[in-house]
Formats: C-alpha cells, sequence, structure tokens
C-alpha cells in the first residue's frame, strides 16, 4: 500500500469516526436529564474536545493531499 493510500485510508476513518462521534453527542444532548440531576459536564466537554481535535486532522490531511 502506498503512503497515499494510507493517508487516504486515515482520512475516511477519521471521516467515519467523526460521523459516529457526531451521533454520540447529539444522543448526549438529547437526554432529558432529571430536575435533581445534573448532567456530567466533563463528559460533553471531552466529547466536543475529541471531535474538535479529529476535524483538525482530518482538515491537516485534505490541505496535504490538495498540495499533492
Amino acid at each position: 500500500m502506498s503512503k497515499i493510500d494510507e493517508i487516504k485510508e486515515e482520512l475516511v476513518d477519521l471521516e467515519q469516526a467523526l460521523e459516529r462521534l457526531g451521533k454520540v453527542i447529539y444522543e448526549y444532548e438529547s437526554i432529558g436529564w432529571p430536575d435533581c440531576i445534573h448532567p456530567p459536564h466533563h463528559v460533553e466537554m471531552e466529547m466536543n474536545e475529541a471531535y474538535s481535535q479529529m476535524e483538525e486532522r482530518k482538515q491537516e490531511i485534505e490541505d496535504k493531499l490538495e498540495r499533492i
């Protein structure tokens, strides 16, 4: 497998992971928490941070591929 193919595969994997994580974040934000329970804020923060990092990596790969 060539380096370009490896990069393309990583890009596809990132896109699939972003889609799945986006669904997880949506479902988490849709939880109807009872009034007496406070949603765990750090969980949402970590999911959003992971999503942002994955988006940044995807953009880096796309930018590099455009220069080739």
